[in-house]
Protein backbone atom coordinates (compact mmCIF):
# COMPACT_ATOMS: atom_id res chain seq x y z
CA UNK A 1 0.00 0.00 0.00
CA UNK A 2 2.85 2.37 0.85
CA UNK A 3 4.49 1.74 -2.51
CA UNK A 4 1.29 2.59 -4.36
CA UNK A 5 0.81 5.81 -2.42
CA UNK A 6 4.42 6.80 -2.97
CA UNK A 7 4.11 6.16 -6.70
CA UNK A 8 0.89 8.14 -6.95
CA UNK A 9 2.42 11.01 -4.99
CA UNK A 10 5.57 10.92 -7.15
CA UNK A 11 3.52 10.95 -10.33
CA UNK A 12 1.42 13.85 -9.06
CA UNK A 13 4.57 15.75 -8.13
CA UNK A 14 6.12 15.21 -11.55
CA UNK A 15 2.98 16.29 -13.35
CA UNK A 16 2.49 19.41 -11.25
CA UNK A 17 6.10 20.53 -11.68
CA UNK A 18 6.15 19.99 -15.43
CA UNK A 19 6.48 22.59 -18.16
CA UNK A 20 3.62 25.00 -18.47
CA UNK A 21 4.52 25.98 -22.02
CA UNK A 22 1.65 25.46 -24.42
CA UNK A 23 2.92 24.28 -27.78
CA UNK A 24 1.19 25.14 -31.01
CA UNK A 25 1.43 23.39 -34.36
CA UNK A 26 2.75 25.39 -37.31
CA UNK A 27 -0.76 25.69 -38.74
CA UNK A 28 -2.12 26.99 -35.42
CA UNK A 29 0.66 29.58 -35.27
CA UNK A 30 -0.11 30.72 -38.81
CA UNK A 31 -3.82 31.06 -38.00
CA UNK A 32 -3.10 33.03 -34.83
CA UNK A 33 -0.80 35.40 -36.70
CA UNK A 34 -3.24 35.81 -39.61
CA UNK A 35 -6.08 36.60 -37.21
CA UNK A 36 -3.90 39.11 -35.36
CA UNK A 37 -3.57 41.18 -38.52
CA UNK A 38 -7.35 41.35 -38.88
CA UNK A 39 -8.55 41.67 -35.30
CA UNK A 40 -7.32 43.77 -32.35
CA UNK A 41 -8.44 41.18 -29.80
CA UNK A 42 -6.45 38.48 -31.58
CA UNK A 43 -3.50 40.84 -31.82
CA UNK A 44 -3.59 41.32 -28.04
CA UNK A 45 -3.76 37.56 -27.52
CA UNK A 46 -0.72 37.06 -29.76
CA UNK A 47 1.17 39.74 -27.85
CA UNK A 48 0.30 38.00 -24.56
CA UNK A 49 1.48 34.64 -25.91
CA UNK A 50 4.75 36.13 -27.13
CA UNK A 51 5.30 38.03 -23.88
CA UNK A 52 4.72 34.87 -21.82
CA UNK A 53 7.04 32.81 -24.02
CA UNK A 54 9.74 35.48 -23.91
CA UNK A 55 9.60 35.63 -20.10
CA UNK A 56 9.83 31.85 -19.77
CA UNK A 57 12.66 31.71 -22.32
CA UNK A 58 14.57 34.34 -20.34
CA UNK A 59 14.32 32.07 -17.29
CA UNK A 60 16.04 29.30 -19.24
CA UNK A 61 13.10 27.30 -20.58
CA UNK A 62 14.31 25.87 -23.91
CA UNK A 63 10.84 24.78 -24.99
CA UNK A 64 9.55 28.34 -24.56
CA UNK A 65 12.57 29.71 -26.43
CA UNK A 66 11.91 27.42 -29.40
CA UNK A 67 8.20 28.30 -29.47
CA UNK A 68 9.01 32.02 -29.30
CA UNK A 69 11.53 31.76 -32.14
CA UNK A 70 9.07 29.79 -34.29
CA UNK A 71 6.37 32.40 -33.73
CA UNK A 72 8.78 35.14 -34.80
CA UNK A 73 9.86 33.22 -37.91
CA UNK A 74 6.27 32.64 -39.01
CA UNK A 75 5.38 36.25 -38.23
CA UNK A 76 8.27 37.46 -40.39
CA UNK A 77 7.22 35.13 -43.20
CA UNK A 78 3.66 36.49 -43.05
CA UNK A 79 4.95 40.07 -43.26
CA UNK A 80 7.19 39.20 -46.21
CA UNK A 81 4.33 37.48 -48.03
CA UNK A 82 2.05 40.48 -47.61
CA UNK A 83 4.77 42.82 -48.87
CA UNK A 84 5.51 40.60 -51.88
CA UNK A 85 1.86 40.64 -52.97
CA UNK A 86 2.14 44.36 -53.60
CA UNK A 87 5.14 43.89 -55.86
CA UNK A 88 4.33 43.67 -59.56
CA UNK A 89 7.34 42.75 -61.74
CA UNK A 90 5.47 43.79 -64.90
CA UNK A 91 5.57 47.40 -63.77
CA UNK A 92 9.24 47.24 -62.88
CA UNK A 93 10.54 48.97 -66.04
CA UNK A 94 7.51 51.07 -66.94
Amino acid sequence: MKKILIRIFSLFLLVSCGDSVKTYSREEKQKIIELSTQNNKSKQELENILKDLKEKAAKGNNKAKNEYEEFLKIQNLQVNKSQNKKFDPNNLFD
